[in-house]
């Protein structure tokens, strides 16, 4: 019998490891990515770059998103974005964006991100104006 709680044990020791390799793994990833992403915005174009990205992120994408059985969300490289401005800005706090939910915004390269969480999360993207322009 404790040599069974032995094998149970190591195995639990194991999946520990394992989980923390894959952690430290990925924050060298993200780290990679940072440094890319603030090596890139010195000498491109910020404003055409998000427009893409929102319209990647339009009534097609989204009707996609539910066919598959998901609710719209942000692609990789649109979650990147989010990912970056939430670990390395500050958040802000904007009298017009009036929100009942629990919810930060952000400011970050004359565009306000709003997160919103309840059940799920949901990402709004405003121009300088407060010009709401992506809501997924």
């Amino acid at each position: 019998m404790n040599d069974y709680f032995d094998v149970e044990e190591f195995t639990k020791i194991d999946l520990i490891e394992k989980f923390s390799k894959k952690i430290i793994n990925e924050q060298k990833i993200y780290k990679q990515h940072s440094d890319f992403f603030e090596k890139w915005l010195k000498t491109n174009d910020f404003d055409n770059f998000l427009c893409q990205l929102i319209k990647k992120h339009d009534g097609k994408y989204c009707k996609k998103c539910k066919i598959n059985g998901f609710e719209p969300h942000p692609n990789n490289l649109l979650n990147f974005i989010i990912e970056y401005i939430t670990n390395n800005g500050e958040s802000v706090i904007i009298s017009k964006i009036v929100c009942d939910f629990p919810n930060k915004v952000w400011f970050f390269k004359n565009y306000y991100y709003q997160i919103i969480w309840g059940q799920s999360a949901i990402i709004k993207i405003y121009d300088k104006n407060l010009k709401l322009l992506l809501l997924i």
